[in-house]
């Protein structure tokens, strides 16, 4: 697959970050907020259909690059308060374990 696909799928990383945020953060999202995650999606499919070398492979490592970064950001913020909300001490605790 190539990079720029990948960067595609990529881009999907909002979208799971939203989700996320709603499942596991208990907080709400906008209607707003849902158009524009429409238009991200719709450039995903687009990006999808255009690729000349397109790999399900390939596909697959960019979404799941994109649900485990989404992931990642979101554990840091549940977390993020059991260290009065101090990113260097999360940092720490994390390089130290």
């Amino acid at each position: 697959v190539e990079v720029s696909f990948y960067n595609v799928a990529r881009s999907l990383t909002i979208v799971f970050n939203v989700g996320f945020t709603s499942v596991l953060l208990g907080q709400g999202t906008s209607l707003n907020t849902m158009g524009c995650l429409a238009v991200v999606i719709c450039g995903f499919l687009m990006g999808t259909n255009g690729e000349v070398n397109f790999s399900m492979k390939g596909t697959m490592a960019g979404i799941l690059s994109s649900l485990f970064v989404s992931l990642n950001s979101i554990f840091t913020k549940k977390v993020l308060p059991a260290v009065d909300d101090d990113h260097w001490r999360l940092t720490f605790y994390n390089n130290v374990n």
